[in-house]
């Protein structure tokens, strides 16, 4: 979130009033001469300022659950969702009282799988991402904390580019220490059952830490949620990405849930109790209220996990 920004406009810089978490940080990358009139009153953000160039209609990248369930801590770990910490202390345009918020899961005891994108719009400004929380609530006194030890991007093992930002949104984080012992490690290897043995457009089940306003100014980040969402698309194990609605006018994804993992409602978990994680969350359209959203098939991107997991010196085992 931003506290006040110095906002060219017209060529003349004035003071425009706080936008809340990663929404105005593209804005503030487009340095010289006049801002677009969207950037002062529309959440945007590293993908946002680009598809709104490009193309009106294109989804910006998730931010927050609107009208979920709060998630117990008993629930969080049986998933393996967890928050990540952004640190903004380095950033002269941010707030510093609250980190930027983001959210991923477990896919090793030492490795976490997020989106792309949390990392890439504060690191513009100086953000860093710090430690990861392993708790229902970024603020509780006594929530566990792990310290970030490295990252790796598709494009780090030779996979992707900056220019593909559509289809490779996914980051591969290490911790400096195993996580909580009861916080369990999710399956993204039996995504094919999302498409043979399930409804033709199943529920899933998404987790995150996002703001639950769907309110530019308002910070309401830190506390985890889910809400159901209904496939529009198939997932088949060629496919790299797939869509879904909210299935309430008054639900959806927005700010801070980026990253966060998809279940399949009617079996979120395999036969041994994993979590089965069938997506994660990388953008939607606007507003957050009654959003569509859409999900990288981390299934498809197996040799990014692969080459980054022994990268990092922590393989993950059962990947095809």
């Amino acid at each position: 979130r931003l506290d006040t920004v110095e906002v060219p406009k017209s060529g003349v810089a004035q003071k425009k009033e706080a936008m809340g978490g990663l929404k105005a940080l593209s804005c503030l990358l487009v340095s010289m001469g006049a801002l677009p009139a969207w950037c002062l009153s529309t959440t945007v953000n590293r993908r946002g300022w680009l598809s709104s160039v490009l193309a009106s209609t294109a989804p910006l990248p998730a931010l927050a659950i609107i009208d979920g369930k709060e998630v117990s801590l008993k629930e969080a770990a049986s998933t393996g969702t967890v928050g990540l910490w952004i640190d903004l202390d380095d950033c002269e345009v941010c707030r510093h009282d609250v980190p930027a918020a983001c959210t991923g899961f477990l896919v090793g005891p030492q490795l976490v799988l997020s989106a792309q994108h949390c990392l890439d719009i504060p690191e513009t400004l100086g953000g860093s991402l710090t430690k990861v929380v392993f708790s229902n609530d970024f603020f509780k006194k006594d929530a566990a904390t792990v310290p970030v030890e490295s990252y790796l991007r598709p494009k780090d093992v030779g996979l992707g580019s900056d220019d593909d930002f559509s289809g490779n949104d996914l980051l591969l984080i290490k911790l400096k220490a195993p996580a909580p012992s009861n916080w369990r490690v999710a399956d993204v290897s039996d995504v094919a059952y999302f498409f043979t043995e399930s409804s033709r457009n199943p529920t899933v089940d998404i987790y995150g830490f996002g703001d639950t306003v769907d309110d530019e100014d308002d910070y309401t980040s830190g506390k985890l949620h889910k809400v159901q969402l209904v496939s529009t698309s198939q997932l088949g194990p060629g496919s790299s990405k797939f869509y879904t609605k909210a299935t309430t006018k008054t639900s959806g994804t927005c700010h801070g849930d980026s990253g966060g993992p998809a279940m399949l409602a009617e079996a979120p978990t395999t036969d041994d109790g994993s979590p089965r994680v069938v997506g994660v969350l990388s953008s939607n359209t606007m507003p957050c209220t009654g959003s569509n959203a859409m999900f990288m098939n981390p299934t498809f991107f197996a040799t990014f996990l692969k080459r980054a997991s022994n990268k990092l010196g922590a393989p993950i085992p059962g990947l095809r």
